[in-house]
């Protein structure tokens, strides 16, 4: 849920950031997935607001252009790689230890007679794996101390926490990058085509519905930043062989009665004109003529 509100440089004073969320003067500006996103979201708020007027638009679109940076990810990726390969191994340790060591040991054995041991393994890998995860929270969101805190006491706590350490802090690893940003480097090309497709159409044909209408100043905001992204968007498909005019070409038509398509959504009608009422009002557009002429009987 988007609240639509809008606020001017000069309203933005005494930003904070409580748990996961970037609080403003006591309204709460953005809810986050993870403090270190709440955290780059109040340093940028800080940075934009001090800047000269003339400034921020540059600094916007470095933000923007940023979300789209592949080799920066991809750097990234392998810094994240090599920062966490010892938590890793603790956690397949704990895996192993819970699942298959602990099992075998009490059926061989039996609990009484085992459980002071594998009680210790238990503790002592816990203290590892939440020390060696600390170690690696602190290099990776520097910032995040609450977020560091909370996790590395639930791994020491539980069990099934450690063991899933890895994926914790790989979570917040993206979150400044845009969905294609990641489909380009870890995806197919067909699922990279699709989402960069369906992406670029919400960017050139957003639903009425989201667009800021009681402020034209709001408005004019919306729209620039929408066309900032279309543009970032475009050059980033170019590096990987990507057209993006092509992705965005008319569908071919279901059959002969097909007239007109929707822009955003692709679904088609059988009027010349009209409107599409799931994506809130858009217009049509109208569809060349069915090309398949090869039918079979």
């Amino acid at each position: 849920f988007q609240s639509d509100q809008f606020y001017r440089w000069n309203e933005l004073h005494q930003s904070r950031v409580v748990g996961r969320k970037l609080v403003v003067q006591d309204i709460v500006l953005a809810r986050c997935s993870s403090q270190a996103i709440a955290l780059e979201l109040q340093g940028w708020l800080h940075r934009l607001r001090r800047a000269a007027k003339e400034d921020r638009g540059r600094l916007i679109t470095e933000w923007n252009d940023a979300a789209f940076d592949r080799v920066a990810l991809e750097e990234r990726w392998k810094a994240f790689k090599d920062i966490a390969s010892p938590l890793a191994w603790c956690c397949r340790a704990y895996f192993v230890t819970l699942f298959a060591l602990i099992p075998f040991v009490v059926m061989h054995w039996g609990l009484s007679a085992t459980w002071p041991a594998w009680l210790t393994v238990v503790v002592g890998l816990a203290a590892l794996t939440a020390g060696v995860y600390r170690r690696a929270h602190g290099r990776l969101y520097p910032a995040a101390d609450d977020d560091r805190f909370t996790q590395s006491l639930m791994i020491l706590l539980s069990p099934p926490s450690a063991v899933r350490a890895l994926e914790w802090l790989g979570r917040p690893l993206f979150e400044t990058w845009h969905p294609v940003t990641l489909a380009t480097v870890f995806g197919t090309t067909e699922r990279t085509q699709q989402l960069a497709r369906r992406t670029l159409k919400e960017l050139k044909w957003p639903p009425p519905s989201t667009r800021p209408i009681h402020s034209p100043q709001a408005a004019e905001a919306e729209s620039s930043y929408r066309t900032l992204q279309e543009k970032a968007l475009r050059r980033l498909l170019r590096t990987v062989d990507i057209d993006p005019d092509e992705l965005t070409q008319p569908p071919i038509p279901l059959d002969d009665t097909c007239r007109s398509y929707c822009p955003r959504c692709d679904a088609q009608f059988t009027t010349v004109t009209g409107s599409c009422h799931d994506c809130g009002g858009l217009r049509l557009q109208p569809l060349s003529p069915c090309r398949d002429s090869t039918r079979s009987d």
